[in-house]
């Protein structure tokens, strides 16, 4: 079973407060030039996207610096819908492949499609990010508009210092949670710190019953 776990984007996605809203600029249409096409401006951080080191590191990796098969892991979906803090105590019992992908479903992507989503997420404690870092995950990734509310954004540096990749603004995540499966985070291979990305969970079919 394939499931998509990528926000759809258009002119009306809720951005991170002070980015700029996206923009579609139509640029040809059949009866002009005898194709549609479109001028696109958005924040390379737009609806579901990664975050490579070079995103709060000076002298980061770039997303590009990374062989594709980095963002294809084993990956684990946390249940902490409903949680004002995600906390240690989540961890408890689960079971985090090496070298794998880990996602929090909080239940406020459900409302991505809100201006509220924006600001109405809950906090993600340091100490799980040093935890998951310790346990060995090189992905994390949850249906918020960030792992932070304040700067100096400590959960994002605490996590890329260790070259954990971030992935932001995931959707679906409900269809996932408490479920083990194959994660494939495709980021544009463009040469920045962070991309927009197509997301997609491949469960097998005795995780799926």
């Amino acid at each position: 079973m394939i499931i998509d776990l990528s926000m759809p984007v258009n002119e009306n996605t809720i951005v991170f407060p002070g980015d700029a809203k996206p923009v579609f600029e139509q640029a040809g249409t059949l009866e002009t030039v005898g194709f549609v096409d479109h001028i696109i401006h958005i924040n390379n951080h737009l609806g579901t996207h990664i975050d490579a080191p070079d995103h709060m590191l000076e002298k980061g990796m770039l997303l590009s610096d990374y062989p594709i098969e980095r963002f294809v892991a084993e990956a684990v979906c946390i249940d902490a819908n409903g949680k004002a803090v995600l906390g240690l105590e989540l961890l408890e019992g689960v079971e985090i492949p090496v070298g794998g992908a880990v996602l929090f479903y909080t239940g406020a992507g459900d409302t991505f499609q809100e201006q509220a989503y924006a600001s109405e997420y809950p906090q993600f404690d340091l100490e799980l990010a040093k935890a998951l870092v310790a346990k060995g995950a090189k992905i994390v990734g949850v249906d918020m508009m960030s792992f932070d509310h304040d700067e100096p954004y400590p959960v994002h540096k605490a996590l890329l210092d260790n070259d954990v990749l971030l992935i932001e603004n995931l959707v679906n995540l409900q269809a996932v949670a408490g479920k083990q499966f194959k994660l494939y985070a495709l980021p544009v291979r463009l040469e920045l710190h962070a991309a927009p990305a197509r997301v997609i969970a491949e469960i097998n079919e005795k995780e799926a019953a």
